[in-house]
């Protein structure tokens, strides 16, 4: 399981398989590593670049003293997954309070900046889950001239922070493969693999495809339900 400390100004990845040994990276590279958490005693004060890192990363940052770190394996795994299960319920928790605002916002911008609507859509679900890895595939309108618009299969993924991707044929068979079910609109649980820590829900906004691929630690009823209000208050 890994893992980062922040010590002595510097960002150690380690491993709590491997207790004794590190690797020093750089902020910018704490985006794409796959990690369950960051510890640190003190955080450098009014520091724009980290404020900006702890929003973009799909880990909680967590104050802790790292006497608490020198531990067994086995130990540091339960101090790592009690963090992580604390930082996405307070997560669950702030989307169910301002569930009704997220709606409306999100369906200002989606008729008209459909990028932009799964780009937010997308930090959405990422915090809901909080998932270590994050697919969003659906149909984009692209307009040639003003007489030609065609829907074209679009994927937003990534660990922290989302790539887009447009066209893949591999995207568009994945997304046909659930074609039936999209039209219903109501989020539903095509798979759920508590081993492998894989998920696919299926959803649709207005009848249009949602495909919502995650690899994911947990994955509970509560999330499900907030998924579904979500779905329900983005209808039109």
């Amino acid at each position: 399981m890994k893992y980062v400390v922040f010590h002595n100004e510097e960002f150690q990845l380690r491993d709590s398989q491997e207790t004794a040994e590190h690797q020093t990276v750089q902020l910018s590279e704490l985006e794409e590593i796959p990690v369950m958490a960051l510890f640190y005693e003190t955080l450098p004060e009014d520091d724009e670049t980290i404020a900006k890192a702890q929003k973009r990363t799909s880990f909680p940052w967590c104050q802790r003293s790292l006497i608490e770190l020198d531990a067994s394996s086995a130990e540091q795994e339960i101090l790592i997954q009690r963090e992580r299960d604390r930082w996405i319920m307070l997560n669950t928790l702030s989307i169910t309070e301002n569930i009704f605002t997220i709606c409306q916002h999100l369906k200002k911008i989606w008729p008209n900046q459909r990028i932009e609507f799964f780009e937010e859509f997308w930090f959405l679900i990422q915090s809901l889950l909080g998932t270590q890895e994050l697919r969003i595939i659906f149909n984009d309108a692209e307009t040639k001239n003003e007489k030609n618009i065609s829907l074209v299969h679009t994927a937003l993924f990534g660990r922290n922070i989302p790539q887009i991707s447009k066209g893949k044929d591999s995207d568009k068979v994945v997304l046909d493969e659930f074609q039936k079910f999209y039209s219903l609109n109501t989020p539903q649980v095509q798979e759920w693999n508590e081993q492998s820590k894989q998920l696919v829900i299926t959803a649709g906004i207005d009848k249009g495809p949602v495909l919502i691929m995650a690899q994911t630690e947990k994955f509970s009823p509560l999330q499900l339900a907030i998924l579904k209000a979500i779905f329900s208050g983005l209808q039109n």
